[in-house]
């Protein structure tokens, strides 16, 4: 995908970012940004966009970690139900293969 520079308002301010996703795409990034912000400034008494925006991204960077953490653990399960497939794919190939011999 190609690089642009898109010029968008994130919390009151106005910026040019330079992605490649789609105008589209990252509507939606911002859209879901500055809901969480809402949610944020609701729940606490933060008023202040620097505040709001660190605690933001604390915010986000926790869910990202979580989120990583999951997958990793989805992936070793996969790993291993997948070592266990091979396993009893062998067992069954051994016991054919016996069978043909007797």
């Amino acid at each position: 995908m190609d690089e642009h520079i898109l010029k968008v308002t994130v919390l009151g301010r106005k910026l040019s970012v330079r992605t490649d996703a789609t105008p589209e795409e990252f509507s939606q990034t911002i859209k879901l940004l500055e809901e969480k912000a809402e949610i944020l400034r609701k729940s606490s008494l933060v008023t202040d966009n620097t505040t709001l925006s660190i605690l933001l991204n604390l915010i986000l960077v926790d869910d990202l970690r979580k989120i990583t953490a999951e997958l990793n653990s989805l992936r070793r399960n996969e790993l291993v139900e997948s070592e266990k497939a091979d396993q009893i794919t062998s067992e069954l190939i051994k016991l054919i293969s016996d069978q043909i011999d007797q």
